[in-house]
């Protein structure tokens, strides 16, 4: 899919849907745009900005027959997310961030003392629905990741941004990061 278009789609979406809740105390569009400011402070690549930005993609999606969350928005939103960024032309690595997100908490959750009593009350929620924490098996699997960095950094941006009326770029700044990442993913193809 052209990268206009597939930006496009992507920004019709936060419009349309963004200002909806997730069990968040701020928007679904706000709370990725902070994500994507926490990435762009720490000097990350686009294209892990980009997939702060878009972690939360599949609570935007209209899917039939996807299963609530009660209201906490869609079960298995990492995963759809990242087929959708895959169906539009999105690099793999950025659909694997999205798809790794709800991962990550989990194993941070069994890695990390106390890390669980300082997410917010809906993500507490959410994790039994997610699985709840990682096994010791699970969590050597997980840890042998080679983006592992990358996957904690990003789980680490989305619990950080939600922060009521806290400034962000906005969304056109965010246009030009998905721009670039689409742009060398096609000249990469």
């Amino acid at each position: 899919m052209e990268s206009k278009r597939a930006i496009a789609r992507i920004i019709d979406l936060y419009r349309h849907h963004g200002a909806e809740s997730y069990g968040e105390d701020i928007s679904q569009l706000d709370h990725a745009l902070q994500a994507a400011d926490l990435a762009i402070a720490e000097g990350r690549d686009n294209e892990v900005v980009a997939a702060a930005f878009l972690h939360d993609v599949g609570h935007l999606l209209e899917i039939e027959g996807a299963a609530p969350m009660g209201d906490y928005g869609t079960m298995a939103h990492d995963l759809l997310g990242a087929d959708y960024l895959r169906s539009l032309g999105f690099p793999e690595r950025v659909a694997t961030l999205v798809a790794s997100h709800v991962q990550a908490k989990r194993y941070l959750c069994a890695m990390e003392p106390g890390y669980y009593d300082q997410l917010s009350e809906a993500s507490k929620e959410t994790l039994h629905w997610q699985g709840g924490v990682m096994s010791t098996d699970e969590v050597s699997e997980f840890s042998c990741r080679k983006d592992l960095d990358d996957v904690i950094a990003l789980r680490r941006y989305d619990e950080a941004a939600k922060k009521q009326e806290q400034a962000t770029e906005g969304l056109r700044s965010i246009e030009a990061v998905l721009q670039s990442v689409l742009e060398r993913e096609i000249e990469v193809a």
